[in-house]
């Protein structure tokens, strides 16, 4: 708010003020927004929002969340912090998450790539993923779908835009598995724009 970082959980910072920092070195305004939410404008603007006014943009970069568009506006929720898919309990043995919950979708993935042991995600009528985190992001994504019924879905980050197979399992999964109304009113899955 007022062009300052408020506070970022992964990176462990608080309030600094971006935009004036940023205002004085370059000489240019400035402005800060969550990052997940900055990119699904970016989509909004030049990307699937050009074809859809309903949508969903899911990250999986340094953490896991989600951008939603609604009527062609970015919903950020009453505090601008909608879309924390990833801090949704998807196991709930595993360990605590630092938001209180146990084995959050975020934390579940971010322990899988750093090989540690974390229970496979099932999805029946798949095979398994290749490689472990997949599953845990198409639940994230089918929850979404399930619970949104967007006509689009954006797949973010490094995990999709480095792995095409990411991409294919998942978008299998998500069309394989997700309520078969829901996915009928799906229309695209995708990778961003830019990506």
């Amino acid at each position: 708010t007022g062009g300052r970082l408020v506070r970022s959980m992964n990176l462990g910072l608080e309030d600094i003020p971006v935009a004036a920092v940023l205002r004085e070195a370059c000489g240019a305004p400035g402005w800060v927004d969550n990052d997940v939410h900055a990119a699904t404008l970016g989509e909004l603007y030049f990307g699937v929002g050009q074809r859809f006014s309903d949508f969903v943009l899911f990250n999986t970069g340094t953490g896991i969340a989600a951008g939603m568009v609604f009527g062609g506006r970015l919903h950020r929720g009453a505090s601008n912090v909608s879309g924390e898919i990833c801090h949704s309990s998807v196991e709930q043995h595993g360990p605590q998450c630092m938001c209180g919950l146990p084995g959050c979708l975020e934390d579940s993935i971010l322990r899988l790539r750093r090989g540690e042991d974390v229970p496979t995600v099932r999805l029946p009528r798949l095979a398994p993923p290749p490689a472990p985190a997949y599953g845990y992001v198409a639940l994230g994504i089918i929850h979404l779908v399930n619970l949104l019924n967007p006509p689009a879905v954006v797949l973010a980050g490094g995990m999709f835009t480095r792995q095409p197979e990411a991409v294919q399992w998942v978008t299998e999964a998500v069309r394989t598995t997700a309520l078969p109304l829901a996915v009928a009113g799906l229309k695209e899955i995708c990778l961003p724009a830019a990506g």
